[in-house]
């Protein structure tokens, strides 16, 4: 049946579901790939959740690493660039994160 479902991935994707032109069994698909579409999403969001709080995480270790009397010498140096890369990478899973959201909105979902 996967294989099927997986052949009549297209009228999932580009037309809408009408019962009396298509039959059974490729609106039974349909149904199955969007609650499969569904699941993945939410693994998504969180799993974007987890690298973002990861992210927080290592901001705030770096933090702890800063040297305020010597902020550009020795470990603070590679603090500094530790914060940025981290703050860089909440940025990026943010603006992921909104992406997938005005996809679904474009889909209709």
């Amino acid at each position: 049946m996967l294989k099927v479902c997986l052949s009549n991935i297209y009228f999932y994707k580009f037309t809408p579901i009408k019962i009396s032109k298509y039959n059974f069994k490729t609106i039974l698909c349909q149904k199955v790939l969007l609650i499969i579409l569904d699941k993945q999403n939410s693994h998504m969001k969180i799993f974007t959740s987890i690298l973002v709080l990861l992210a927080l995480a290592l901001i705030v270790f770096n933090i702890t690493l800063l040297d305020f009397k010597n902020p550009f010498q020795g470990d603070s140096a590679v603090a500094f660039i530790g914060i940025a890369a981290s703050f860089c990478a909440v940025l990026i899973l943010l603006i992921f994160r909104i992406s997938k959201r005005i996809e679904e909105k474009m889909n209709g979902r």
